[in-house]
């Protein structure tokens, strides 16, 4: 859904996954939108040409990593605060990253920012696995 994005502005979206399907349970909707918000602030912190990765892992947990400018170890205590915005180069309200904050948190699941190897932010949205179907205690999701 964000390669046109992605494109327009001239920056790339790596993507990687396991071998099967991952499954968690939540509103698919709610959980579009907060992944889609990741992705979308690591588009607009990407240097020109670069790539944003995004990796999904067994685990229950997707990494939305960019190549920009990282958060400031000071700033990490209020990134996720309404309102408060790291600084004036984009548009925006400063509520994104509160309501993907909230929706992982609807979800339980947990939200977390760290360092890019060689530079930037990486995201990391972790939400509890479901079992395997067919797997011994299986429960169902909830609504």
């Amino acid at each position: 859904d964000f390669a046109p994005l992605a494109a327009d502005r001239g920056r790339g979206i790596g993507f990687d996954r396991p071998d099967g399907p991952v499954m968690v349970p939540g509103a698919a909707s709610a959980l579009r939108s907060a992944i889609g918000n990741l992705i979308d602030n690591a588009l607009w912190v990407e240097p020109a040409g670069g790539t944003v990765e995004v990796a999904v892992g067994a685990e229950g947990c997707i990494r939305v990593a960019d190549h920009g400018p990282g958060v400031p170890p000071e700033a990490r205590e209020r990134l996720f605060e309404p309102f408060w915005r790291g600084g004036a180069a984009r548009p925006g309200s400063g509520l994104g990253l509160a309501i993907v904050r909230d929706i992982v948190a609807m979800h339980d699941g947990s939200l977390r920012v760290e360092e890019t190897a060689g530079g930037g932010a990486t995201f990391v949205l972790c939400l509890p696995p479901l079992p395997a179907p067919g797997a011994a205690g299986r429960t169902e999701p909830r609504p």
